[in-house]
């Protein structure tokens, strides 16, 4: 595995440890580039360090926290460091709002060796990942929860039904619109080498978002926000 950070071919593990929820090994590894010296997991958290004694705790935390970043300690020292994402549910995208509020630069972008080595294996695992944090995403606002459902229906789901309209120029519109949509959806569907017609599925790939993101909203007012693994992490 190449590091994620300076590019350099030569890692070395440095610790394993079970992952409850995979049944593969998490492994946490040390680049051995001597201008780098950056630990990454398998996921691809990544933090530079000169002293592995010193930051081994910062590095541990960040796996056990899965948050999906890069950041030197500079810059995360900047931000606050850990202290300024504590009882934050989205742990990267607060971190990566600390850093750029504190003055670093975030970049954001897709990375082809990426592994996940946590397994979801039916679309109920996928919907909870999705209903734990959206409505927290959506700051806890109906207003924005109806805005948000609204515009997933608008942009996705009008398209294919209005391919069951009367008039032909509905029809129309609704066949270029999906034919958009699917087009732009293509290059990533081929970037994770899945079969192209994954990406006529959009409009239902919405749906389900949706009804993720209803069931987060459903929760959170029944006292479960943010619920995982038995706790309940965004009460109200």
């Amino acid at each position: 595995m190449r590091c994620p950070t300076c590019n350099y071919k030569k890692t070395t593990i440095i610790r394993t440890r079970p992952d409850p929820d995979s049944e593969s090994t998490d492994h946490v590894r040390q680049c051995r580039n001597p201008a780098c010296l950056a630990i990454f997991n398998s996921r691809e958290t990544v933090i530079n360090t000169i002293d592995l004694s010193t930051d081994r705790e910062i590095v541990t935390t960040l796996a056990s926290l899965d948050i999906n970043a890069v950041f030197v300690p500079q810059a995360l020292a900047r931000a606050g460091g850990l202290e300024a994402i504590r009882g934050e549910i989205i742990d990267d995208c607060a971190l990566a709002r600390a850093v750029k509020g504190s003055g670093g630069k975030v970049w954001l972008g897709v990375a082809a060796d990426t592994v996940s080595l946590r397994r979801y294996r039916s679309f109920a695992e996928i919907g909870r990942i999705i209903a734990r944090t959206a409505f927290s995403q959506l700051r806890h606002s109906t207003l924005l929860l109806l805005a948000a459902l609204l515009g997933l229906a608008v942009i996705y789901l009008l398209p294919s039904g209005l391919l069951f309209a009367g008039a032909a120029w509905p029809r129309a519109l609704g066949a270029v619109a999906w034919a958009a949509m699917t087009l732009a959806y293509l290059p990533m569907v081929r970037f994770y080498g899945l079969n192209p017609l994954w990406a006529l599925g959009l409009p239902l790939t919405a749906l389900f978002y949706m009804g993720a993101t209803l069931e987060s909203a459903l929760k959170y007012w029944s006292g479960r926000g943010g619920e995982w693994k038995g706790r309940v992490q965004d009460p109200v």
